[in-house]
Protein backbone atom coordinates (compact mmCIF):
# COMPACT_ATOMS: atom_id res chain seq x y z
CA UNK A 1 0.00 0.00 0.00
CA UNK A 2 2.90 2.36 0.79
CA UNK A 3 4.45 1.99 -2.64
CA UNK A 4 1.11 2.43 -4.42
CA UNK A 5 0.53 5.65 -2.47
CA UNK A 6 4.06 6.87 -3.25
CA UNK A 7 3.46 6.32 -6.98
CA UNK A 8 0.55 8.73 -6.84
CA UNK A 9 2.48 11.51 -5.11
CA UNK A 10 3.75 14.19 -7.48
CA UNK A 11 5.43 15.88 -4.48
CA UNK A 12 5.89 14.98 -0.83
CA UNK A 13 6.62 11.69 0.88
CA UNK A 14 4.77 8.54 1.83
CA UNK A 15 5.62 7.36 5.34
CA UNK A 16 5.37 3.66 6.11
CA UNK A 17 4.98 2.55 9.72
CA UNK A 18 5.38 -1.10 10.67
CA UNK A 19 6.47 -3.42 13.45
CA UNK A 20 8.64 -5.39 10.97
CA UNK A 21 8.06 -9.11 11.46
CA UNK A 22 6.55 -8.76 14.90
CA UNK A 23 3.13 -9.44 13.39
CA UNK A 24 3.67 -10.73 9.83
CA UNK A 25 5.82 -13.37 8.22
CA UNK A 26 8.53 -12.30 5.77
CA UNK A 27 7.94 -8.59 6.12
CA UNK A 28 11.04 -6.49 6.61
CA UNK A 29 12.35 -2.99 6.24
CA UNK A 30 14.99 -4.22 3.79
CA UNK A 31 12.42 -5.94 1.55
CA UNK A 32 10.29 -2.80 1.52
CA UNK A 33 13.28 -0.64 0.54
CA UNK A 34 14.23 -3.12 -2.21
CA UNK A 35 10.66 -3.12 -3.55
CA UNK A 36 10.60 0.69 -3.46
CA UNK A 37 13.75 0.75 -5.60
CA UNK A 38 12.21 -1.67 -8.11
CA UNK A 39 9.05 0.46 -8.27
CA UNK A 40 11.15 3.64 -8.65
CA UNK A 41 9.68 5.34 -5.56
CA UNK A 42 12.58 4.96 -3.10
CA UNK A 43 13.09 8.73 -3.11
CA UNK A 44 9.44 9.29 -2.08
CA UNK A 45 9.17 6.98 0.93
CA UNK A 46 10.25 7.05 4.55
CA UNK A 47 10.07 4.02 6.84
CA UNK A 48 9.48 4.16 10.57
CA UNK A 49 9.42 1.31 13.06
CA UNK A 50 6.51 1.86 15.42
CA UNK A 51 3.17 0.67 16.72
CA UNK A 52 0.15 2.20 14.99
CA UNK A 53 -1.35 3.08 18.38
CA UNK A 54 1.64 5.33 19.14
CA UNK A 55 2.62 6.87 15.82
CA UNK A 56 5.98 8.69 15.77
CA UNK A 57 4.56 11.81 14.13
CA UNK A 58 3.56 15.15 15.55
CA UNK A 59 -0.12 16.07 15.52
CA UNK A 60 -1.20 17.68 12.24
CA UNK A 61 2.05 16.66 10.52
CA UNK A 62 0.53 14.38 7.84
CA UNK A 63 -2.27 14.94 5.36
CA UNK A 64 -3.68 11.42 4.94
CA UNK A 65 -3.48 8.18 6.93
CA UNK A 66 -4.18 4.84 5.25
CA UNK A 67 -4.19 1.51 7.07
CA UNK A 68 -4.41 -2.04 5.80
CA UNK A 69 -4.36 -5.40 7.59
CA UNK A 70 -3.60 -3.80 10.95
CA UNK A 71 -6.70 -4.05 13.16
CA UNK A 72 -5.32 -7.12 14.94
CA UNK A 73 -2.68 -4.81 16.47
CA UNK A 74 -5.31 -2.96 18.51
CA UNK A 75 -5.69 -5.24 21.51
CA UNK A 76 -8.68 -3.88 23.39
CA UNK A 77 -12.28 -3.60 22.32
CA UNK A 78 -12.32 0.02 23.49
CA UNK A 79 -9.27 0.72 21.34
CA UNK A 80 -10.95 -0.72 18.26
CA UNK A 81 -14.05 1.41 18.90
CA UNK A 82 -11.82 4.48 19.16
CA UNK A 83 -10.15 3.60 15.86
CA UNK A 84 -13.42 3.14 13.99
CA UNK A 85 -15.23 6.06 15.60
CA UNK A 86 -12.01 8.03 15.74
CA UNK A 87 -11.45 11.58 16.81
CA UNK A 88 -10.94 12.43 13.12
CA UNK A 89 -13.64 10.78 10.99
CA UNK A 90 -15.38 7.46 10.65
CA UNK A 91 -13.49 4.54 9.18
CA UNK A 92 -15.22 2.41 6.60
CA UNK A 93 -14.58 -1.30 6.35
CA UNK A 94 -14.97 -2.54 2.80
CA UNK A 95 -15.18 -6.23 1.94
CA UNK A 96 -15.24 -7.82 -1.50
CA UNK A 97 -16.69 -11.23 -2.21
CA UNK A 98 -16.12 -13.42 -5.22
CA UNK A 99 -19.32 -14.16 -7.17
CA UNK A 100 -20.37 -17.81 -7.13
Amino acid sequence: MLLAAAKRLPHGRAIGVDLWRADQTDNSREATLANAAVEDVADRIELRTADMTALPSADDSVDVVVSSLAMHNIATRAGRRMWYGGPWFSTRLVAATKPR
